[in-house]
């Protein structure tokens, strides 16, 4: 930890991981470097304390911050929620309506806001995500982690640009990702995944999927699906065509 001290006091800061880069960015404390591990929900949770910080450090008179800005860390192994993705790029930085965050793996990359306000969604978009290199990689964590909760997870708006599998493009959709009660919800379903159309029933009924959690798990879902190419969607899904 480094600081560029100045006339009117500390005018930068470097957080160094490792051998890096050591030059300043004033008014900026800059983190760079390299890990072998990080967890998601851990850097979440630095995110809602630094957020108590900043609030305070506002309503200070007189009071000189630093913004806080992560430089693309590189981390060998990612805990993404029970999953371990490898060799990926982080970034980070203190925006006017809250962090900006950004993920950048070789199958996957994606930015999330986090507002400064605790109760606000958080907004997910996913540039791209190959669903087939993601989960073949991915590793279930076999320690003492607690099982999947829905109480452990945040309210997401989630916008998904690209899905694809082996490089091959087959979809894109967006929903709203919400928990209460054991049950975890996939609200207001719109997407497109090899030529079938998710979407709402009717204006008072939309697409939802319903993960319960509880001793007895099960899924409801409840969409309106239709296309213009049957066939075609049937062999997306490796099934044989068929005309009706």
């Amino acid at each position: 930890l480094q600081f560029l001290m100045g006339e009117q006091g500390i005018e930068a800061g470097l957080i160094s991981l490792g051998l890096t880069d050591n030059a300043y960015r004033p008014g900026y404390i800059v983190a760079r470097g390299h890990l072998l591990h990080a967890n998601v929900q851990q850097w979440i949770n630095v995110v809602n304390r630094y957020n108590g910080f900043r609030e305070q450090a506002i309503k200070a008179e007189n009071s000189q911050r630093l913004i806080a800005d992560i430089d693309g860390i590189h981390i060998r192994n990612l805990d993404l929620y029970g999953y371990t993705m490898q060799d990926a790029r982080f970034f980070a930085s203190d925006k006017l309506t809250g962090w900006q965050l950004r993920l950048e793996q070789q199958h996957l990359s994606g930015s999330l806001l986090l507002d400064h306000q605790p109760d606000v969604p958080i907004a997910l978009a996913i540039d791209n995500i190959d669903i087939e290199k993601v989960m073949s990689k991915a590793r279930v964590i076999k320690s003492d982690s607690t099982p999947l909760s829905s109480d452990a997870l945040p309210a997401v708006d989630v916008l998904v640009h690209n899905i694809s599998a082996n490089g091959q493009s087959f979809g894109s959709g967006r929903f709203l990702l919400r928990s209460e009660e054991g049950v975890l919800q996939f609200k207001d379903i719109h997407a497109v995944v090899h030529q079938l159309e998710f979407g709402e029933l009717s204006k008072n009924s939309p697409c939802i999927l319903q993960w319960h959690l509880a001793e007895n798990p099960k899924t409801d879902f409840t969409c309106r699906i239709r296309s213009s190419a049957v066939d075609q969607a049937l062999v997306g899904f490796e099934l044989p065509p068929m005309v009706v």
